[in-house]
């Protein structure tokens, strides 16, 4: 068999966000494989949670269909505890089964692609990566964490600790971020190269190329996102409050001679708000398709739509970054630092609005002026290659100098 390289992220999120990552990523890889002649690895693509297609995981649904399991959770299911401890025992048991499909003897590296997966206070991801670094570690395997998302540190956090350790074994030789560095080489990485990086979307112009065209009258595209996103992240803004702020700004846009159309990411649960959103500003359901884009399922259908407008008002980080790769204006709902941290890199921290500020006026004013100016402050093209050269320096460190 060949020799290959596994890519480990977010494959069949529904948040296309995390698709387009893995994908920019992949074709960043492929250019790097091209121009070093590489054509004797293989190249997997590997779910980090084990899923084998959007909405399908078949490693948890056989777990989940074991005798043993429904019994449990039938006679437990009024115990918050014990159905945390099933939904932890998923998690471990897929991504060891998973491990088994992807990693073996001919594994020369592993790289974590990107998103936010630094994270341990939801999703389980610290215990994916916990078990995928087991493997590696123990079989000498190689592993890069590529412009990865740094999501909180708590020291008395028995879950943050364990992904601590995980993060500091031998095997990971890299890990690069696209947003908070400080707080990387602070708790997380004590001896090995970290740097700071583009998020990979930033070169999805290159993947998929676009004719940009100007609507007159122009469009703007409201990204909306799930009712309990804020509250979840620790922001005291409700479902109400949220609706409120939304219908009043499509109805300052309308006033204002746009357009208006209100779109997600691919989550059910962001595009059940949209819904909700309409039946709120009271649209029939005969006109939904008037004012809602239909729910996108792939990175091409995303980039479609927001390559559509002329401007953005959006509560998900990367919507922003694919309306930056084409150059069209963003204005983000802050809910995560990780979107003030984009602001500041392209140079429009201005741009990143938090909860404090959410007034209808001050957002519409920001972004009559983010369609005027556009963007001009960083070269867009060179900062999007640091996360090509890092991946570029490991391969060629424990790839071509290894095969050598």
């Amino acid at each position: 068999m060949k020799k290959n390289i596994v890519l480990v992220g977010l494959l069949y999120d529904t948040n296309l966000g995390d698709q387009a990552i893995f994908h920019a990523t992949r074709f960043y890889i492929d250019q790097i494989f091209i121009q070093h002649q590489i054509n004797n690895i293989d190249i997997r693509m590997m779910d980090m949670t084990g899923r084998d297609g959007v909405n399908s995981n078949a490693i948890e649904k056989k777990i989940k269909q074991s005798y043993a399991f429904r019994i449990t959770r039938k006679i437990f299911k009024k115990s918050k505890r014990v159905q945390k401890f099933l939904k932890r025992y998923v998690a471990v048991n897929s991504a060891r089964k998973n491990n088994k499909l992807f990693l073996d003897s001919n594994t020369l590296a592993v790289i974590f692609v990107g998103g936010g997966i630094i994270k341990y206070q939801y999703q389980y991801f610290h215990l994916y990566i916990n078990e995928i670094l087991k493997v590696t570690n123990k079989n000498n395997i190689p592993v890069m964490f590529s412009a990865v998302g740094i999501e909180g540190y708590n020291q008395f956090n028995k879950d943050c600790l364990l992904l601590r350790k995980a993060l500091q074994q031998k095997c990971v030789k890299m890990i690069t971020t696209r947003d908070d560095l400080d707080l990387l080489q602070k708790h997380y990485c004590l001896d090995i190269p970290t740097a700071k990086v583009a998020d990979p979307v930033y070169g999805i112009s290159k993947l998929i190329p676009k004719h940009i065209k100007r609507n007159n009258p122009k469009v703007i595209g409201l990204g909306v996102v799930r009712e309990n996103l804020f509250i979840n992240n620790n922001i005291s803004f409700s479902k109400k409050d949220m609706l409120l702020l939304w219908k009043s700004l499509f109805d300052a846009l309308k006033n204002s001679n746009y357009e208006c159309k209100i779109f997600c990411n691919g989550l059910k649960a962001d595009y059940q708000f949209g819904l909700d959103l309409l039946e709120y500003m009271g649209i029939p359901d005969s006109k939904i398709n008037d004012y809602l884009v239909p729910c996108p399922k792939t990175t091409n259908d995303l980039v479609d739509i927001i390559s559509s407008f002329d401007g953005i008002i959006v509560g998900r980080l990367h919507a922003s970054i694919i309306a930056y790769s084409y150059g069209i204006s963003s204005i983000g709902l802050v809910w995560n630092n990780k979107q003030k941290m984009f602001g500041e890199m392209i140079g429009y921290p201005e741009r990143f609005i938090e909860k404090h500020n959410f007034n209808v006026s001050a957002i519409m004013e920001v972004l009559n002026k983010a369609i005027e100016e556009g963007y001009s402050k960083i070269d867009q093209e060179s900062f999007s290659k640091t996360t090509i050269y890092y991946l570029e320096h490991f391969i060629n460190q424990y790839l071509i100098k290894k095969e050598i």
